[in-house]
């Protein structure tokens, strides 16, 4: 019971943490590097205090090990931060705010039981949990770097190596929690992180609306990654291949056809 207590107040408070790193920006829009540093305090902090890396680790896998866990909600929280600045409707942004307070708080905690507990969870539900939201953070991210250079003609260098930040390290997440955390996966995770940034700099001179672009080079990160995986596990198919590629396929085919061109 006291567990169950403590668990909740964990994941209360930091929601509400969250939350109010959102309304200091809509509050004060000025302010989002204060709260892109509120945002790297609190995820760094519950990282080193509610997460141990085993003794048996190397001072280079326990490094990778809170890496995987500190990026996928830092950069959740980061591209939302900076995709707010772009969304006009102050409900909407109400709606982002709550949503990524949850995700996290959920993230989190999901973390905390399957430390303590591993065989809570079953299957690949660590896995889908975190590449559910590594997902949401890469579009809100790409989104947010594609519309930022549109509108504030940021220097495409910079805003380039954003992007491989972004896609190495949740990418790199995404393998932790699947068990992949030999060369391979190192190696797959920058061959993943370069082919991307190809693609980032042909969306960036496309006429497309940038929410349009981020979708699209979203879709094509997952297909990537989840097809990288499956080969790094060895559970390559023709049917698990057939079926990524088409699914993506299909998404691309609809938000190509549907995109608003500028």
């Amino acid at each position: 019971m006291v567990m169950v207590n403590i668990r909740r107040f964990f994941s209360l408070g930091t929601a509400f943490a969250v939350l109010a790193l959102f309304e200091t920006i809509q509050l004060r829009p000025t302010a989002v590097v204060m709260a892109a540093v509120g945002a790297l305090l609190l995820v760094a902090g519950i990282v080193k205090v509610f997460f141990k890396a085993a003794p048996d680790l190397s001072k280079k896998e326990r490094l990778a090990y809170r890496l995987a866990l500190a990026a996928v909600p830092l950069f959740l929280i980061w591209s939302a931060l900076a995709f707010e600045l772009l969304v006009e409707r102050a409900l909407a942004r109400q709606a982002l705010g709550l949503l990524v307070a949850a995700l996290t708080a959920l993230f989190f905690e999901s973390m905390v039981m399957y430390e303590k507990n591993p065989s809570v969870f079953k299957g690949y539900s660590l896995e889908n949990l975190g590449g559910y939201t590594a997902t949401l953070a890469i579009f809100l991210g790409v989104s947010a770097l594609l519309g930022m250079r549109l509108l504030l003609g940021l220097n495409i260098a910079f805003v380039a190596a954003l992007f491989i930040l972004l896609i190495s390290l949740l990418t790199h997440s995404i393998f932790w929690f699947s068990g992949l955390r030999g060369s391979s996966a190192s190696v797959t995770v920058w061959v993943v992180a370069l082919l991307g940034f190809e693609l980032f700099l042909v969306f960036n001179i496309l006429p497309l609306y940038f929410m349009a672009s981020g979708a699209i080079l979203t879709v094509c990160w997952y297909v990537g990654v989840m097809l990288s995986r499956t080969q790094l596990l060895n559970l390559m198919t023709k049917k698990i291949l057939y079926r990524h590629l088409g699914f993506g396929g299909a998404l691309l085919a609809v938000l190509l056809l549907t995109a608003e061109w500028l």
